[in-house]
């Protein structure tokens, strides 16, 4: 399972590849929507912590191609029908609640292929990815970064994993803004 940190710079990848679409720089408020997306799937832990036990429900319901259709479905029914939520280039846009659905699914999915990609240190060991049509946990035969220890939850071995998730992530987010920067010149 991926760090927070991991997640975040994830759905900040997300947020930086937004200009691709769009010819004008977004608000802030669009990075932080897409941290929220990317980190929402480990809200499976608050229920967990209530009854004791935080792996009670984590990577199951939450983790699953279903949960990601949803989120998506929901942010495009929400854009669709708030435009102030939108940019003004979006507004022109006959299918704008789609396309940020769809981000909103691949921000989402971001989540799930990050903790696919780590060394999962608990069992069950995957995610429940095709629930509620299989309850089957998916493991990635790949796993290139080592999976978090939670005792201790601060220790060196963590801090490695985070070290290992920005040597990954931040390269993309980096290619990310070039490319759209090198758009918007094209555009210019």
């Amino acid at each position: 399972m991926a760090s927070p940190v991991g997640h975040t710079l994830a759905g900040y990848l997300g947020y930086r590849l937004i200009p691709l679409r769009f010819s004008q720089p977004l608000s802030q408020k669009w990075a932080w929507g897409a941290v929220v997306l990317a980190n929402l799937p480990d809200l499976d832990f608050l229920p967990g912590l209530l009854i004791g036990d935080a792996f009670a429900f984590h990577r199951r319901e939450s983790h699953t191609l279903i949960a990601a259709i949803a989120v998506g479905s929901l942010v495009a029914l929400g854009v669709r029908s708030a435009k102030r939520w939108q940019p003004r280039t979006a507004q022109r846009l006959p299918l704008r609640g789609l396309w940020w659905g769809l981000w909103a699914v691949a921000v989402y999915l971001g989540h799930l292929c990050l903790d696919l990609l780590m060394v999962d240190p608990k069992p069950p060991f995957g995610l429940q990815l095709f629930w509620p049509f299989s309850d089957a946990f998916v493991v990635s035969p790949i796993a290139i970064i080592p999976g978090l220890q939670f005792h201790p939850v601060l220790s060196w071995h963590n801090l490695m994993v985070v070290g290992i998730e920005i040597l990954w992530l931040a390269p993309l987010i980096w290619a990310a803004g070039a490319v759209s920067s090198k758009l918007k010149r094209i555009q210019s």
